[in-house]
């Protein structure tokens, strides 16, 4: 097998992104992450994808990510009963 590579990446015409950059992914995850997640919220729960989900939403990355929302919306809420 060939090791994956990003497509090549095209210029969307003016009229859609404006004056702004459009986004091209930076690597093979950040390229085929949404494909991943769309797969995964338009497959059913079957007990083969259970531990592969289990596994993959309590990654370390995942946690720290997780500590991180849940401290800004103690923030927010601090911020809203003041």
């Amino acid at each position: 097998m060939e090791p994956l590579q990003l497509p090549r990446v095209r210029k969307p015409p003016a009229r859609y992104t404006g004056p702004a950059e459009a986004h091209a992914a930076d690597n093979i995850g950040e390229f085929y992450r949404p494909h991943f997640l769309a797969f995964i919220d338009n497959r059913p729960i079957t007990t083969e994808l259970l531990p592969f989900l289990l596994g993959y939403f309590s990654a370390e990355g995942l946690k720290t990510y997780s500590k991180l929302e849940n401290i800004l919306f103690r923030v927010l809420a601090y911020s809203a009963q003041a």
